[in-house]
């Protein structure tokens, strides 16, 4: 999960603001969002890429520790970005047990709650931009 979507929707109200219904065009806002989303997620994908990617490919660990170490960087990197409000909520939903820290929110908790979030810091960004 990535701030791709925060960063489309922003772009969009921006070309909005200036009154413009096509331009930029739709392929420069991707274009220019996932250039910000690279840059954006560049010190969580290295960090990845080290402790995960790189072992695994010259088989110095298991593809199940590659996937259980790749974990943690992006569940931080969410969790910053989910606000408080909506963790509850998605922790309310799921029928496991409530985790005792943010460490043990599992992901099928933290992707929706982290979806949400964006969308809902987007809403609330439209609403102050609004005149």
């Amino acid at each position: 999960m990535t701030s791709f979507t925060r960063i489309v929707v922003v772009l969009g109200f921006v070309r909005n603001a200036l009154a413009t219904q096509q331009t930029p065009p739709n392929r420069v806002i991707i274009g220019l969002a996932l250039f910000l989303t690279f840059f954006i997620m560049a010190p969580i994908y290295s960090r990845v890429n080290e402790t995960a990617i790189l072992p695994s490919l010259e088989d110095e660990i298991t593809s199940e520790y590659a996937l259980a170490t790749r974990s943690p960087p992006l569940e931080r990197f969410m969790v910053q970005q989910t606000t408080e409000k909506v963790l509850p909520l998605f922790v309310n939903l799921s029928d496991g047990e409530r985790p005792e820290t943010m460490d043990d929110l599992p992901m099928h908790v933290l992707v929706p709650a982290f979806v949400i979030s964006e969308l809902k810091t987007e809403g609330v960004s439209k609403c102050l931009l609004r005149p």
